[in-house]
């Protein structure tokens, strides 16, 4: 389900790219780029959804996930996801709000919905939904509801989306 969730590219593009993604995994901060760069090569015929998979073991995950759901209300997720992964080895609430500033948030709105936790409920279901798929590690990719492996397609997002396109 990625109806209301942060989306990177055309809105009527034919392949679906998710991602459920850690904002303290280093493996997720990586691949975020390249996720972005496939989308921006395909030239409107792919577009990217973001879901949060906050590892239990990531003792601030979940709060920055919270934090990007305030940033997504007025429309600044990416700018939001882009300096929590830049800074990923400092998100104390401190922390959390520097960054909002500096992503240009309505500080009153954001720290009204982070205060209140506004966004826990919906990383909680797309975490829940990621239980439903086995997830079992970040970040989880799939194209058109199949999930991306290193085995298939040259093992690459754009091989992906490639196969995808020929279907």
């Amino acid at each position: 389900d990625v109806k209301g969730r942060p989306l990177y590219g055309n809105e009527n593009a034919p392949i679906t790219v998710v991602v459920f993604a850690d904002f303290e995994c280093p493996h997720c901060r990586q691949e975020a780029p390249v996720l972005r760069q496939a989308i921006d090569q395909f030239r409107g015929r792919a577009r990217l959804f973001y879901k949060h998979f906050p590892l239990s073991g990531h003792v601030r995950a979940r709060a920055a996930a919270i934090a990007s759901v305030a940033a997504h209300e007025q429309g600044k997720f990416w700018a939001m996801h882009d300096l929590i992964f830049e800074n990923q080895g400092a998100l104390e609430d401190a922390d959390i709000r520097r960054y909002a500033q500096r992503a240009g948030l309505d500080m009153a709105k954001f720290d009204a919905s982070y205060s209140a936790k506004k966004g826990e409920a919906l990383v909680e279901a797309d975490r829940l939904e990621g239980e439903k798929l086995d997830i079992t590690g970040t970040p989880a990719v799939f194209v058109n509801g199949r999930q991306t492996n290193q085995i298939m397609f040259g093992g690459t997002i754009t091989g992906w989306i490639d196969d995808a396109l020929k279907r």
